[in-house]
């Protein structure tokens, strides 16, 4: 029972360190320079653009629904009275 357990949190760290080593700009660098894809130009590094990048990320996703899905995603208003 015990090394269920165990292996099943094993496991569960090695899929969130994958996830994590998978969002690193570093490891993406060396994947984009391994396949030989074209190299992307930056203007703003830090903070900043790492909101913009969730936050395209984010677009690209409900996008990616969208057009899974054949419907509209519901986007949340701002705006307040």
């Amino acid at each position: 029972m015990d090394e269920d357990k165990i292996s099943k949190q094993a496991l569960r760290r090695g899929k969130a360190l994958s996830r994590h080593a998978k969002q690193s700009p570093y490891v993406k660098e060396l994947m984009d320079d391994f396949e030989d894809r074209p190299e992307e130009l930056r203007e703003h590094i830090g903070a900043e653009s790492r909101e913009l990048t969730r936050y395209l990320a984010k677009r690209e996703e409900r996008s990616r629904q969208e057009e899974e899905f054949f419907a509209r995603a519901p986007v949340a208003s701002k705006i307040s009275r």
